[in-house]
């Protein structure tokens, strides 16, 4: 996906979040809250979609999957169909 062209500089590596995930509460609100703080009313689809979903993994007690791109991609489609 979008992430090809990172895959060989990426591997081996892990999200540092990633094993808060199933325990609890995250730096999610730190940084991507702060960033979404920041931008205030302004356009940001695509951060916001990206906060939602991990806020919903977080409360939820959700497992991180590889299906949740497929949401992600969606949002950033159509983010690129709004703006033409």
């Amino acid at each position: 996906m979008r992430a090809y062209p990172f895959s060989r500089t990426l591997r081996g590596s892990y999200c540092s979040m990633a094993g808060d995930l199933p325990e609890g509460p995250t730096e999610l609100d730190n940084y991507n809250g702060h960033l979404l703080e920041l931008a205030g009313d302004r356009d940001s689809p695509l951060k916001r979609a990206v906060y939602g979903l991990f806020k919903r993994v977080e409360e939820g007690g959700l497992e991180p999957n590889l299906a949740w791109l497929e949401e992600l991609d969606s949002a950033l489609n159509a983010t690129r169909s709004l703006s033409g």
